[in-house]
Protein backbone atom coordinates (compact mmCIF):
# COMPACT_ATOMS: atom_id res chain seq x y z
CA UNK A 1 0.00 0.00 0.00
CA UNK A 2 2.54 2.68 0.86
CA UNK A 3 4.78 1.69 -1.94
CA UNK A 4 1.84 2.31 -4.37
CA UNK A 5 1.24 5.59 -2.22
CA UNK A 6 4.31 6.27 -2.91
CA UNK A 7 4.09 6.20 -6.83
CA UNK A 8 1.51 7.88 -6.85
CA UNK A 9 2.85 10.97 -5.33
CA UNK A 10 5.82 10.84 -7.62
CA UNK A 11 3.70 10.73 -10.23
CA UNK A 12 1.71 13.52 -9.06
CA UNK A 13 4.70 15.66 -8.38
CA UNK A 14 3.83 15.21 -4.35
CA UNK A 15 7.61 14.19 -3.12
CA UNK A 16 7.79 16.73 -0.76
CA UNK A 17 5.11 14.40 1.14
CA UNK A 18 7.54 11.22 0.78
CA UNK A 19 9.54 11.36 4.04
CA UNK A 20 6.17 10.29 6.31
CA UNK A 21 5.48 7.86 3.98
CA UNK A 22 9.57 6.59 3.66
CA UNK A 23 9.36 6.63 7.14
CA UNK A 24 6.23 4.37 7.66
CA UNK A 25 7.69 1.94 5.24
CA UNK A 26 10.66 1.71 7.27
CA UNK A 27 8.24 1.04 9.99
CA UNK A 28 6.44 -1.53 8.22
CA UNK A 29 9.90 -3.44 7.42
CA UNK A 30 10.82 -3.01 10.71
CA UNK A 31 8.43 -4.74 11.90
CA UNK A 32 8.51 -7.33 9.68
CA UNK A 33 12.26 -8.19 10.52
CA UNK A 34 13.79 -6.47 7.90
CA UNK A 35 16.18 -4.37 9.42
CA UNK A 36 18.32 -3.77 6.52
CA UNK A 37 15.41 -2.53 4.49
CA UNK A 38 14.13 -0.67 7.33
CA UNK A 39 17.39 1.02 7.85
CA UNK A 40 17.40 2.03 4.32
CA UNK A 41 13.86 3.85 4.17
CA UNK A 42 14.85 5.97 7.62
CA UNK A 43 17.74 6.98 5.63
CA UNK A 44 15.99 8.05 2.58
CA UNK A 45 12.96 9.75 5.04
CA UNK A 46 15.94 11.47 6.87
CA UNK A 47 16.88 13.27 3.50
CA UNK A 48 13.22 13.96 2.82
CA UNK A 49 12.12 15.79 5.66
CA UNK A 50 12.83 19.16 7.13
CA UNK A 51 14.81 19.40 10.56
CA UNK A 52 12.07 20.91 12.15
CA UNK A 53 9.16 18.05 11.16
CA UNK A 54 8.86 15.91 14.13
CA UNK A 55 8.53 13.38 12.28
CA UNK A 56 12.79 12.81 12.61
CA UNK A 57 11.84 11.76 16.01
CA UNK A 58 10.44 8.94 14.68
CA UNK A 59 12.90 7.75 12.53
CA UNK A 60 15.52 8.38 14.98
CA UNK A 61 13.84 6.17 17.33
CA UNK A 62 13.10 3.95 14.51
CA UNK A 63 17.03 3.71 14.08
CA UNK A 64 18.23 3.09 17.11
CA UNK A 65 15.84 0.53 17.54
CA UNK A 66 17.37 -1.02 14.44
CA UNK A 67 20.73 -0.53 15.64
CA UNK A 68 20.27 -2.47 18.64
CA UNK A 69 18.46 -4.89 16.86
CA UNK A 70 20.86 -5.95 14.14
CA UNK A 71 24.17 -5.13 15.92
CA UNK A 72 23.78 -4.56 19.52
CA UNK A 73 25.61 -0.94 19.55
CA UNK A 74 24.33 0.37 22.77
CA UNK A 75 25.98 3.53 22.81
CA UNK A 76 24.98 4.10 18.74
CA UNK A 77 21.22 3.16 19.71
CA UNK A 78 21.70 5.72 22.70
CA UNK A 79 22.79 8.57 20.67
CA UNK A 80 19.96 8.40 18.76
CA UNK A 81 17.22 8.00 21.51
CA UNK A 82 18.23 11.21 23.37
CA UNK A 83 18.50 13.08 19.89
CA UNK A 84 14.71 12.26 19.54
CA UNK A 85 14.31 12.88 23.32
CA UNK A 86 15.90 16.48 23.06
CA UNK A 87 15.37 17.44 20.14
CA UNK A 88 11.88 16.94 19.45
CA UNK A 89 10.19 17.33 22.84
CA UNK A 90 6.54 17.65 21.44
CA UNK A 91 7.07 13.87 19.01
CA UNK A 92 3.95 11.47 19.48
CA UNK A 93 7.43 9.40 20.00
CA UNK A 94 8.76 11.20 22.36
CA UNK A 95 8.03 8.75 25.81
CA UNK A 96 9.49 6.07 23.61
CA UNK A 97 12.60 8.05 22.80
CA UNK A 98 12.64 8.76 26.16
CA UNK A 99 12.44 5.28 27.10
CA UNK A 100 14.83 3.67 25.00
CA UNK A 101 17.29 6.24 25.91
CA UNK A 102 17.15 5.31 29.68
CA UNK A 103 17.39 1.39 28.55
CA UNK A 104 20.44 2.33 26.94
CA UNK A 105 21.74 3.95 29.73
CA UNK A 106 21.09 1.13 32.51
CA UNK A 107 22.73 -1.41 29.50
CA UNK A 108 25.56 1.02 29.85
CA UNK A 109 25.57 0.15 33.57
CA UNK A 110 24.84 4.64 33.72
CA UNK A 111 22.33 4.66 36.34
CA UNK A 112 21.58 7.45 37.84
CA UNK A 113 21.17 8.84 34.51
CA UNK A 114 18.67 5.92 33.69
CA UNK A 115 17.00 6.13 36.64
CA UNK A 116 15.87 9.80 36.40
CA UNK A 117 14.89 9.23 32.39
CA UNK A 118 12.78 6.02 33.08
CA UNK A 119 11.41 8.38 36.10
CA UNK A 120 10.55 11.42 33.55
CA UNK A 121 8.51 8.14 31.42
CA UNK A 122 6.79 6.84 34.67
CA UNK A 123 5.55 10.45 35.35
CA UNK A 124 4.22 10.53 32.07
CA UNK A 125 2.58 7.34 31.84
CA UNK A 126 1.18 7.28 35.72
CA UNK A 127 -0.34 10.81 35.30
CA UNK A 128 -2.01 10.01 31.87
CA UNK A 129 -6.36 9.39 32.32
CA UNK A 130 -7.03 7.44 32.18
CA UNK A 131 -3.75 5.15 32.17
CA UNK A 132 -2.83 3.60 29.34
CA UNK A 133 -2.82 -0.54 30.15
CA UNK A 134 -0.62 -1.66 27.46
CA UNK A 135 2.19 1.55 27.95
CA UNK A 136 1.59 0.52 31.50
CA UNK A 137 3.15 -2.85 30.63
CA UNK A 138 5.90 -2.13 28.15
CA UNK A 139 7.12 0.51 30.48
CA UNK A 140 7.07 -1.85 33.42
CA UNK A 141 8.72 -4.70 31.24
CA UNK A 142 11.76 -2.51 30.70
CA UNK A 143 12.39 -1.57 34.10
CA UNK A 144 12.06 -4.50 36.15
CA UNK A 145 14.38 -6.04 32.96
CA UNK A 146 17.33 -3.79 34.61
CA UNK A 147 15.91 -4.82 38.15
CA UNK A 148 16.22 -8.52 37.44
CA UNK A 149 19.58 -7.95 35.72
CA UNK A 150 20.95 -6.06 38.65
CA UNK A 151 19.31 -8.56 41.49
CA UNK A 152 21.19 -11.66 39.75
CA UNK A 153 23.87 -9.58 40.14
CA UNK A 154 23.84 -9.07 43.61
CA UNK A 155 23.55 -5.36 42.93
CA UNK A 156 20.72 -5.03 45.37
CA UNK A 157 20.65 -1.12 45.57
CA UNK A 158 20.39 -0.47 42.15
CA UNK A 159 18.00 -3.42 41.47
CA UNK A 160 15.72 -1.30 44.47
CA UNK A 161 16.33 1.68 42.82
CA UNK A 162 14.82 0.61 39.51
CA UNK A 163 11.64 -1.57 41.37
CA UNK A 164 10.95 1.58 42.92
CA UNK A 165 10.49 3.26 40.11
CA UNK A 166 7.40 0.78 38.73
CA UNK A 167 5.14 1.91 41.96
CA UNK A 168 3.44 4.77 40.45
CA UNK A 169 2.18 2.49 37.81
CA UNK A 170 0.41 0.81 39.84
CA UNK A 171 -0.68 3.11 42.80
CA UNK A 172 -2.80 2.41 44.67
CA UNK A 173 -3.16 -1.32 44.05
CA UNK A 174 0.23 -2.94 44.02
CA UNK A 175 -0.24 -6.26 42.27
CA UNK A 176 1.06 -9.51 44.32
CA UNK A 177 4.45 -10.13 42.23
CA UNK A 178 5.64 -6.25 43.05
CA UNK A 179 4.71 -6.90 46.42
CA UNK A 180 6.66 -9.98 46.80
CA UNK A 181 9.78 -8.58 44.74
CA UNK A 182 9.41 -5.38 46.76
CA UNK A 183 9.70 -7.39 50.04
CA UNK A 184 12.44 -9.86 49.29
CA UNK A 185 14.88 -7.07 47.88
CA UNK A 186 14.64 -5.23 51.15
CA UNK A 187 14.98 -8.18 52.58
CA UNK A 188 18.07 -8.80 51.04
CA UNK A 189 19.85 -5.38 51.11
CA UNK A 190 19.05 -6.22 55.15
CA UNK A 191 20.60 -9.25 55.27
CA UNK A 192 23.66 -7.66 53.43
CA UNK A 193 24.06 -4.78 56.05
CA UNK A 194 23.90 -7.08 58.90
CA UNK A 195 26.58 -8.93 57.19
CA UNK A 196 28.58 -6.28 57.06
CA UNK A 197 28.17 -5.05 60.65
CA UNK A 198 29.10 -7.78 61.88
CA UNK A 199 31.64 -8.95 60.04
CA UNK A 200 30.81 -11.82 58.66
CA UNK A 201 27.75 -14.22 59.39
CA UNK A 202 25.35 -13.20 62.41
CA UNK A 203 27.04 -15.19 65.33
CA UNK A 204 24.38 -18.03 67.13
CA UNK A 205 24.19 -16.19 70.74
CA UNK A 206 21.30 -13.95 70.94
CA UNK A 207 23.30 -12.19 73.71
CA UNK A 208 26.47 -11.57 71.44
CA UNK A 209 24.43 -9.91 68.60
CA UNK A 210 22.67 -7.73 71.33
CA UNK A 211 26.18 -6.71 72.53
CA UNK A 212 27.50 -6.06 69.13
CA UNK A 213 24.25 -3.96 67.84
CA UNK A 214 26.17 -1.34 70.33
CA UNK A 215 29.44 -1.22 68.56
CA UNK A 216 29.58 2.15 67.65
CA UNK A 217 31.39 1.11 63.97
CA UNK A 218 28.47 -1.21 62.66
CA UNK A 219 26.25 0.49 64.97
CA UNK A 220 24.97 2.85 61.24
CA UNK A 221 24.76 -0.32 59.50
CA UNK A 222 22.55 -2.23 62.03
CA UNK A 223 20.20 0.61 61.80
CA UNK A 224 20.27 0.44 58.15
CA UNK A 225 19.73 -3.19 58.13
CA UNK A 226 16.52 -2.42 60.46
CA UNK A 227 14.86 0.18 57.89
CA UNK A 228 14.73 -2.52 55.20
CA UNK A 229 13.52 -5.37 57.45
CA UNK A 230 11.04 -3.15 58.08
CA UNK A 231 10.06 -2.09 54.67
CA UNK A 232 10.59 -5.86 53.85
CA UNK A 233 7.64 -6.67 56.54
CA UNK A 234 5.34 -3.97 55.79
CA UNK A 235 5.28 -5.01 51.79
CA UNK A 236 5.18 -8.98 53.33
CA UNK A 237 2.09 -8.09 55.15
CA UNK A 238 0.42 -6.55 52.06
CA UNK A 239 1.00 -9.35 50.29
CA UNK A 240 -0.34 -11.43 53.36
CA UNK A 241 -3.37 -9.25 53.88
CA UNK A 242 -4.11 -9.48 49.51
CA UNK A 243 -3.96 -13.46 49.36
CA UNK A 244 -6.19 -13.90 52.65
CA UNK A 245 -8.51 -15.99 51.83
CA UNK A 246 -7.64 -16.84 47.75
CA UNK A 247 -4.04 -18.41 48.12
CA UNK A 248 -3.50 -20.22 51.45
CA UNK A 249 0.08 -20.99 51.16
CA UNK A 250 0.97 -17.02 49.66
CA UNK A 251 -0.69 -15.83 52.62
CA UNK A 252 1.15 -18.25 55.24
CA UNK A 253 4.53 -17.60 53.92
CA UNK A 254 4.12 -13.51 53.59
CA UNK A 255 2.84 -13.92 57.51
CA UNK A 256 6.17 -15.82 58.01
CA UNK A 257 8.36 -13.35 56.57
CA UNK A 258 6.97 -10.28 58.02
CA UNK A 259 7.13 -11.78 61.29
CA UNK A 260 10.80 -12.93 60.89
CA UNK A 261 11.23 -9.15 59.11
CA UNK A 262 9.79 -7.41 61.91
CA UNK A 263 11.81 -9.31 64.34
CA UNK A 264 15.53 -9.05 62.37
CA UNK A 265 14.20 -5.05 62.58
CA UNK A 266 14.13 -5.57 66.28
CA UNK A 267 10.47 -4.05 65.73
CA UNK A 268 9.40 -6.40 68.61
CA UNK A 269 5.63 -5.12 69.18
CA UNK A 270 5.03 -5.66 65.36
CA UNK A 271 6.57 -9.45 65.38
CA UNK A 272 4.74 -10.22 68.36
CA UNK A 273 1.69 -9.07 67.12
CA UNK A 274 2.48 -10.66 63.80
CA UNK A 275 4.09 -14.15 65.09
CA UNK A 276 0.92 -14.58 67.46
CA UNK A 277 -1.33 -14.26 64.44
CA UNK A 278 0.50 -16.76 62.70
CA UNK A 279 0.50 -18.68 65.66
CA UNK A 280 -3.56 -18.36 66.36
CA UNK A 281 -4.25 -18.58 62.31
CA UNK A 282 -1.87 -21.77 61.24
CA UNK A 283 -2.22 -24.36 63.72
CA UNK A 284 -0.92 -26.80 61.21
CA UNK A 285 1.75 -25.13 59.51
CA UNK A 286 5.29 -27.13 59.85
CA UNK A 287 6.75 -23.90 61.31
CA UNK A 288 3.99 -23.47 64.19
CA UNK A 289 6.31 -24.51 66.72
CA UNK A 290 9.18 -22.28 65.55
CA UNK A 291 6.54 -19.29 65.63
CA UNK A 292 6.24 -20.37 69.68
CA UNK A 293 9.28 -19.98 70.10
CA UNK A 294 10.17 -16.91 68.15
CA UNK A 295 6.99 -14.97 69.77
CA UNK A 296 8.67 -16.04 73.19
CA UNK A 297 12.19 -14.76 72.10
CA UNK A 298 10.48 -11.67 71.40
CA UNK A 299 8.65 -11.09 74.52
CA UNK A 300 11.89 -11.93 76.28
CA UNK A 301 13.35 -8.84 73.79
CA UNK A 302 10.78 -6.24 75.60
CA UNK A 303 11.27 -7.27 78.77
CA UNK A 304 7.75 -9.18 79.52
CA UNK A 305 9.57 -12.12 80.79
CA UNK A 306 6.51 -14.11 82.76
CA UNK A 307 4.84 -14.07 79.39
CA UNK A 308 8.06 -15.41 77.64
CA UNK A 309 8.47 -18.16 80.27
CA UNK A 310 4.47 -19.01 80.16
CA UNK A 311 5.16 -19.60 76.25
CA UNK A 312 8.52 -21.19 76.48
CA UNK A 313 7.25 -23.64 79.31
CA UNK A 314 4.03 -24.38 77.01
CA UNK A 315 6.29 -25.54 73.90
CA UNK A 316 8.92 -27.90 76.06
CA UNK A 317 6.02 -29.34 78.36
CA UNK A 318 3.71 -30.06 74.74
CA UNK A 319 6.52 -30.85 72.30
CA UNK A 320 10.04 -31.83 74.40
CA UNK A 321 11.47 -33.93 71.98
CA UNK A 322 11.12 -31.00 69.04
CA UNK A 323 14.47 -29.19 67.89
CA UNK A 324 12.42 -25.80 68.78
CA UNK A 325 11.90 -27.30 71.97
CA UNK A 326 15.49 -27.97 72.65
CA UNK A 327 16.47 -23.63 71.18
CA UNK A 328 13.85 -22.78 74.01
CA UNK A 329 15.41 -24.23 77.45
CA UNK A 330 18.55 -21.28 77.40
CA UNK A 331 16.38 -18.62 76.86
CA UNK A 332 13.59 -19.97 79.64
CA UNK A 333 16.87 -19.79 81.91
CA UNK A 334 17.61 -16.03 80.99
CA UNK A 335 13.95 -14.87 81.70
CA UNK A 336 13.74 -16.72 84.92
CA UNK A 337 17.35 -15.23 86.04
CA UNK A 338 15.57 -11.77 84.57
CA UNK A 339 13.26 -12.53 87.39
CA UNK A 340 15.63 -13.29 90.21
CA UNK A 341 14.65 -16.90 89.76
CA UNK A 342 17.68 -18.16 89.68
CA UNK A 343 16.97 -21.61 91.31
CA UNK A 344 14.42 -22.23 88.44
CA UNK A 345 17.34 -20.96 86.03
CA UNK A 346 19.95 -23.84 87.56
CA UNK A 347 17.84 -26.42 87.10
CA UNK A 348 16.66 -25.93 83.52
CA UNK A 349 20.54 -25.13 82.77
CA UNK A 350 21.99 -28.17 84.47
CA UNK A 351 19.47 -30.43 82.63
CA UNK A 352 21.11 -29.16 79.04
CA UNK A 353 24.93 -30.01 80.34
CA UNK A 354 24.00 -32.90 82.48
CA UNK A 355 21.50 -34.87 81.39
CA UNK A 356 19.55 -34.01 78.59
CA UNK A 357 19.04 -37.03 76.40
CA UNK A 358 19.23 -35.38 72.96
CA UNK A 359 21.53 -32.02 73.45
CA UNK A 360 25.37 -33.17 73.32
CA UNK A 361 28.64 -31.05 74.12
CA UNK A 362 29.14 -30.83 70.37
CA UNK A 363 25.44 -28.57 69.90
CA UNK A 364 25.15 -25.15 70.15
CA UNK A 365 22.27 -25.37 72.80
CA UNK A 366 25.06 -27.34 75.06
CA UNK A 367 27.39 -24.69 74.50
CA UNK A 368 24.93 -21.34 74.88
CA UNK A 369 23.61 -23.34 78.46
CA UNK A 370 27.02 -23.97 79.46
CA UNK A 371 28.66 -20.59 79.06
CA UNK A 372 25.04 -19.06 80.70
CA UNK A 373 25.67 -21.38 83.60
CA UNK A 374 29.22 -20.02 84.25
CA UNK A 375 28.19 -16.93 83.73
CA UNK A 376 25.00 -17.13 86.40
CA UNK A 377 27.30 -19.11 89.00
CA UNK A 378 29.78 -15.89 88.77
CA UNK A 379 26.49 -13.37 89.24
CA UNK A 380 26.02 -15.06 92.34
CA UNK A 381 29.24 -15.36 93.88
CA UNK A 382 29.20 -19.33 93.38
CA UNK A 383 32.68 -18.83 92.24
CA UNK A 384 34.02 -22.44 92.39
CA UNK A 385 31.68 -23.87 90.48
CA UNK A 386 31.85 -20.60 87.94
CA UNK A 387 35.46 -22.23 87.68
CA UNK A 388 34.41 -25.66 86.68
CA UNK A 389 32.14 -24.48 84.28
CA UNK A 390 34.07 -21.66 82.84
CA UNK A 391 37.34 -23.76 82.84
CA UNK A 392 35.35 -26.39 80.27
CA UNK A 393 33.67 -23.63 78.52
CA UNK A 394 37.41 -22.22 77.71
CA UNK A 395 38.54 -25.77 76.74
CA UNK A 396 35.49 -26.09 74.35
CA UNK A 397 34.82 -22.81 72.77
CA UNK A 398 38.21 -21.02 74.18
CA UNK A 399 39.81 -20.53 69.71
CA UNK A 400 36.50 -19.49 68.85
CA UNK A 401 35.79 -15.69 68.15
CA UNK A 402 34.11 -15.75 72.07
CA UNK A 403 37.42 -16.98 73.88
CA UNK A 404 38.36 -13.81 74.89
CA UNK A 405 35.54 -13.34 76.77
CA UNK A 406 35.43 -16.60 78.42
CA UNK A 407 38.81 -15.93 79.08
CA UNK A 408 38.27 -12.89 81.28
CA UNK A 409 35.22 -14.41 83.05
CA UNK A 410 37.54 -17.39 83.83
CA UNK A 411 40.15 -15.33 85.07
CA UNK A 412 37.92 -12.97 87.44
CA UNK A 413 36.19 -15.87 88.45
CA UNK A 414 39.32 -16.89 90.00
CA UNK A 415 40.58 -14.03 91.14
CA UNK A 416 37.52 -13.53 93.26
CA UNK A 417 37.33 -16.76 94.34
CA UNK A 418 40.30 -15.99 96.50
CA UNK A 419 38.82 -13.78 99.02
CA UNK A 420 36.79 -16.93 100.15
CA UNK A 421 40.21 -18.74 101.08
CA UNK A 422 41.23 -15.23 102.57
CA UNK A 423 38.70 -15.44 105.10
CA UNK A 424 39.21 -18.93 105.56
CA UNK A 425 42.86 -18.27 106.63
CA UNK A 426 41.49 -16.27 109.17
CA UNK A 427 39.87 -19.00 111.01
CA UNK A 428 42.35 -21.54 113.31
CA UNK A 429 43.42 -24.57 111.28
CA UNK A 430 45.98 -26.78 111.43
CA UNK A 431 49.62 -25.49 109.54
CA UNK A 432 49.65 -28.39 107.02
CA UNK A 433 45.97 -27.06 105.96
CA UNK A 434 46.69 -23.68 105.92
CA UNK A 435 49.85 -23.99 104.12
CA UNK A 436 47.77 -26.25 101.43
CA UNK A 437 45.18 -23.10 101.60
CA UNK A 438 47.87 -20.48 100.64
CA UNK A 439 49.32 -22.91 98.40
CA UNK A 440 45.59 -22.66 96.48
CA UNK A 441 45.06 -19.12 96.82
CA UNK A 442 48.79 -18.23 94.88
CA UNK A 443 47.68 -21.15 92.10
CA UNK A 444 44.39 -18.96 91.49
CA UNK A 445 46.26 -15.75 91.18
CA UNK A 446 48.46 -17.13 88.76
CA UNK A 447 45.51 -18.66 86.83
CA UNK A 448 44.03 -15.49 86.85
CA UNK A 449 47.12 -13.77 85.84
CA UNK A 450 47.92 -15.69 83.02
CA UNK A 451 43.99 -15.76 81.92
CA UNK A 452 43.74 -11.93 82.08
CA UNK A 453 46.90 -11.52 79.78
CA UNK A 454 46.05 -14.31 77.26
CA UNK A 455 42.47 -12.21 77.24
CA UNK A 456 44.43 -8.82 76.76
CA UNK A 457 46.76 -10.31 73.83
CA UNK A 458 43.15 -11.32 71.77
CA UNK A 459 41.90 -8.13 72.71
CA UNK A 460 43.90 -5.87 71.36
CA UNK A 461 45.20 -8.23 68.16
CA UNK A 462 41.41 -6.88 67.25
CA UNK A 463 41.22 -3.77 65.45
CA UNK A 464 39.83 -1.14 67.97
CA UNK A 465 36.41 -0.15 65.69
CA UNK A 466 35.98 -4.60 65.40
CA UNK A 467 35.71 -4.02 69.13
CA UNK A 468 32.24 -4.29 70.70
CA UNK A 469 31.38 -2.48 73.70
CA UNK A 470 31.47 -5.51 75.99
CA UNK A 471 35.03 -6.23 75.04
CA UNK A 472 36.10 -2.82 75.41
CA UNK A 473 35.18 -3.12 79.04
CA UNK A 474 37.01 -6.57 79.40
CA UNK A 475 39.90 -5.39 77.97
CA UNK A 476 40.27 -1.99 80.42
CA UNK A 477 39.15 -3.71 83.18
CA UNK A 478 41.99 -7.09 82.32
CA UNK A 479 44.88 -4.36 82.42
CA UNK A 480 44.09 -3.44 86.35
CA UNK A 481 42.61 -6.62 87.49
CA UNK A 482 45.98 -8.51 86.39
CA UNK A 483 47.93 -5.92 88.31
CA UNK A 484 45.74 -7.04 91.20
CA UNK A 485 46.56 -10.38 90.82
CA UNK A 486 50.10 -10.09 91.03
CA UNK A 487 49.48 -7.37 93.80
CA UNK A 488 47.70 -10.05 95.99
CA UNK A 489 50.20 -12.02 95.37
CA UNK A 490 52.72 -9.76 97.27
CA UNK A 491 55.35 -8.89 94.45
CA UNK A 492 54.84 -5.49 94.32
CA UNK A 493 57.68 -4.49 92.46
CA UNK A 494 55.98 -6.24 89.04
CA UNK A 495 52.68 -4.88 90.85
CA UNK A 496 53.80 -1.49 90.29
CA UNK A 497 55.03 -1.78 86.71
CA UNK A 498 51.82 -3.55 85.56
CA UNK A 499 49.55 -0.94 87.72
CA UNK A 500 51.95 2.00 85.70
CA UNK A 501 51.50 0.26 81.76
CA UNK A 502 47.38 0.43 82.71
CA UNK A 503 47.45 4.04 84.14
CA UNK A 504 49.36 4.81 80.68
CA UNK A 505 46.92 3.05 79.00
CA UNK A 506 43.96 4.34 80.10
CA UNK A 507 45.04 7.41 81.17
CA UNK A 508 41.40 9.57 80.21
CA UNK A 509 39.89 7.01 81.74
CA UNK A 510 38.76 6.91 85.10
CA UNK A 511 39.47 3.78 86.01
CA UNK A 512 43.10 4.99 86.02
CA UNK A 513 42.98 6.35 89.45
CA UNK A 514 42.64 2.53 90.22
CA UNK A 515 45.89 1.96 88.87
CA UNK A 516 47.49 5.22 90.62
CA UNK A 517 45.72 4.10 93.83
CA UNK A 518 47.36 0.94 93.82
CA UNK A 519 50.84 2.37 92.77
CA UNK A 520 51.03 4.47 96.40
CA UNK A 521 49.89 1.07 98.20
CA UNK A 522 52.58 -1.09 96.83
CA UNK A 523 55.27 1.60 97.28
CA UNK A 524 53.73 1.75 101.28
CA UNK A 525 54.00 -2.33 101.22
CA UNK A 526 57.83 -1.77 99.76
CA UNK A 527 58.63 1.09 102.56
CA UNK A 528 59.83 3.22 99.84
CA UNK A 529 57.78 6.21 101.45
CA UNK A 530 59.11 9.09 98.99
CA UNK A 531 57.72 7.04 95.79
CA UNK A 532 54.54 6.63 97.13
CA UNK A 533 54.68 10.24 98.32
CA UNK A 534 55.40 11.24 94.71
CA UNK A 535 52.68 8.90 93.53
CA UNK A 536 50.16 9.67 95.90
CA UNK A 537 50.26 13.37 94.55
CA UNK A 538 50.03 12.12 91.02
CA UNK A 539 47.03 10.10 92.40
CA UNK A 540 45.51 13.01 93.78
CA UNK A 541 46.10 14.94 90.54
CA UNK A 542 44.25 12.27 88.62
CA UNK A 543 41.05 12.64 91.39
CA UNK A 544 40.94 15.72 90.78
CA UNK A 545 39.96 15.68 86.76
CA UNK A 546 37.66 13.16 87.07
CA UNK A 547 34.03 14.27 87.93
CA UNK A 548 32.36 12.82 91.21
CA UNK A 549 29.95 11.35 89.07
CA UNK A 550 32.16 8.87 87.47
CA UNK A 551 32.94 6.98 90.35
CA UNK A 552 29.22 5.47 90.53
CA UNK A 553 29.62 3.23 87.36
CA UNK A 554 29.42 0.07 88.20
CA UNK A 555 31.86 -1.57 85.99
CA UNK A 556 34.87 0.69 87.14
CA UNK A 557 37.63 -1.50 88.04
CA UNK A 558 37.51 0.09 91.65
CA UNK A 559 36.68 -1.48 94.73
CA UNK A 560 35.64 -0.42 98.47
CA UNK A 561 39.21 -2.30 99.34
CA UNK A 562 41.16 0.25 96.94
CA UNK A 563 39.73 3.14 98.72
CA UNK A 564 40.57 1.29 102.52
CA UNK A 565 43.88 0.58 101.67
CA UNK A 566 44.90 3.91 100.26
CA UNK A 567 43.08 5.65 103.24
CA UNK A 568 45.15 3.23 105.55
CA UNK A 569 48.48 4.07 104.34
CA UNK A 570 47.95 7.74 104.00
CA UNK A 571 46.69 7.76 107.24
CA UNK A 572 49.80 5.65 108.61
CA UNK A 573 52.15 7.46 106.97
CA UNK A 574 50.84 10.91 106.43
CA UNK A 575 50.74 10.80 102.53
CA UNK A 576 48.93 13.83 102.33
CA UNK A 577 50.87 15.66 105.17
CA UNK A 578 54.19 17.14 106.29
CA UNK A 579 55.68 13.39 107.59
CA UNK A 580 55.44 11.48 104.26
CA UNK A 581 59.26 10.94 104.78
CA UNK A 582 59.04 9.03 107.72
CA UNK A 583 59.57 5.27 107.09
CA UNK A 584 56.76 2.91 107.90
CA UNK A 585 56.73 0.42 110.44
CA UNK A 586 58.79 -3.17 109.10
CA UNK A 587 56.01 -4.82 109.87
CA UNK A 588 53.82 -3.93 106.77
CA UNK A 589 56.51 -4.92 104.51
CA UNK A 590 55.93 -7.18 101.81
CA UNK A 591 52.54 -8.38 103.62
CA UNK A 592 50.49 -9.72 100.90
Amino acid sequence: YLQRRMIVLMDEGGEGDLGALQALLAQAYQSAGDYRQAQRWYRLAQQKLDVNDDTNAQVLVGLAQVELAETGDVRAALEGFAAAEEQYPAAATHLEALIGRADCEARLGVHPEAVEHFGRAVAAVAGAQPRDAQRVKLLAGAIRSHYEFNLTHEDYNVALEYLNLVRPLYEPNYPADLLIELASTHERIGELRLREAWGGEAPADREAARVKRTDPAAKMRFQEAAVHFGEAASYYMRHAEQTMGTDEQAFADSLWNAARCYDRAQMWDKAIEVYAEFVRSRPQDPRQLEAMRLLGVAYQSIGQHETAVQLFTELIEGNGRSPEAYASLVPLAQCRESMGDFENAERVLLHVVTDHPAITPESVQYELALIELGKLYHQLGRYEEAIGRLSEAVQRYGQAAQGAELRFRLADAYRLSVEQIDKDLLEPMPQPKQAALKRERARRLEEAQGLFGAAIGELEAKPESARTALEKLFLRNAYFYRADCVYDLGRYEQAIDLYDLAARRWENDPASLVALVQIVNAYCELGRPQEAKIANDRARWQLKRIPEQAFDDPSLPMTREHWQEWLRWSSELDLFGSQASARPEPAGVGAP
